[in-house]
């Protein structure tokens, strides 16, 4: 597996961060019609479409769960949008002090349920999430377990 903060910083770049030009990930993002149609010229981005999504997906179930969701919107806030840390803190209700400890619990929370999704495809996790949002269950057939 890969280093998890590394995805999330990954995560990050593609959904909401700066890269050195100024724009955003998804506006780098080109479709393998627009890549061949640009031809060799074409530069590969250094984000992981990819992991991205995953992570993505990853993220959305943890909102779904009343235990994560503020570790979900720690990470989004850290990671995707570089807020300030006692603004953070402030509106989650954190110790200042602790901010980097807190982090790095949401960052193994999130590493923990990447390896949990990790066979399942992305489309299966947004399904899922999806589901969930419906029934008001956590739930996932290919992994066999309902709460």
């Amino acid at each position: 597996m890969q280093d998890p903060k590394e995805l999330l910083e990954n995560w990050g770049s593609y959904f909401g961060g700066k890269i050195s030009n100024g724009f955003s990930g998804i506006s780098l993002y080109l479709s393998p019609e627009e890549k061949a149609q640009m031809g060799p010229t074409c530069r590969e981005s250094r984000i992981n479409e990819a992991d991205a999504m995953r992570a993505e997906a990853v993220v959305a179930m943890l909102r779904q769960s009343a235990l994560f969701k503020s570790f979900a919107i720690l990470l989004e806030k850290h990671f995707m949008y570089r807020a300030n840390p006692s603004n953070t803190c402030r509106k989650l209700s954190l110790a200042y002090n602790g901010y980097d400890q807190h982090v790095d619990q949401a960052v193994k929370i999130f590493a923990t349920h990447w390896q949990i999704y990790g066979a399942v495809p992305t489309k299966a996790i947004r399904t899922t999430n999806l589901n969930n949002r419906l029934t008001g269950k956590i739930s996932h057939p290919s992994l066999g377990y309902t709460t």
